[in-house]
């Protein structure tokens, strides 16, 4: 089992030409680790650092061992399936809250399950702000930032969206959660990122100064 990367240069006679749009891909990067049959495993949704993947690839490789036991009459590891299919992004939440639905969970997987609930809120949330209804969106992603548990998927547009806010109004603790969001997204050395996000650093000095 391996992760594939598919860049999106046409290269003639290239095998797979149509491998991303066949999978459902619809974004750059798109990173899915597949199994032996090439079907999609769990696709890769944190930051692009060797932690995020091992990170991805160790759930992925637990939720198959956890299949193996299921699959072996051992019905005590469906809630833990389930939990790992969403964190993948293999199944949408929804479909978690009906898996799990009546069942007792431990304190691990209560909090897996909200780190679950978190990405799809995020996810919903970035769909609306692109549609328009970014006030409300703000107004929910404060609230999220609020209680703690940060989105592992779609964390990018997260904090675009609250470093802007914060950097609007004058929110030093938003705005430096959001600079150090994006500076962990980005990576140290994306020159790009440095330079847009230098204003939100020079507007987080001067608001810190202000606090002296």
């Amino acid at each position: 089992m391996v992760p594939f990367v598919h860049i999106t240069t046409s290269i003639e006679g290239r095998k797979d030409e149509e491998l991303l749009t066949d999978l459902g891909g619809d974004s750059f990067p798109w990173i899915v680790f597949l199994d032996a049959k090439g079907e999609i495993a769990g696709k890769h949704t944190e930051s692009n650092t060797p932690a995020a993947f091992a990170r991805t690839a160790a759930n992925v490789l637990r939720c198959r061992e956890l299949k193996k036991k299921a699959a072996a009459g051992d019905a005590t590891v469906a809630t833990d399936i389930a939990i790992l299919e969403c964190s993948l992004g293999l199944v949408e939440f929804y479909e978690l809250e009906e898996a799990i639905e009546g069942k007792k969970l431990t304190a691990d997987q209560k909090k897996a399950v909200a780190q679950c609930w978190v990405n799809a809120a995020v996810g919903e949330g970035i769909q609306l702000a692109r549609a328009g209804s970014t006030d409300d969106v703000i107004v929910d992603f404060v609230e999220i930032f609020d209680k703690g548990v940060l989105p592992t998927r779609n964390a990018y547009g997260f904090w675009v969206i609250l470093v802007q806010h914060g950097h609007a109004k004058g929110d030093a603790r938003i705005l430096e959660a959001a600079i150090a969001g994006l500076r962990e997204a980005f990576g140290p050395d994306d020159e790009r990122a440095n330079k847009w996000l230098s204003k939100f650093e020079t507007r987080l000095a001067e608001l810190k100064g202000a606090e002296e």
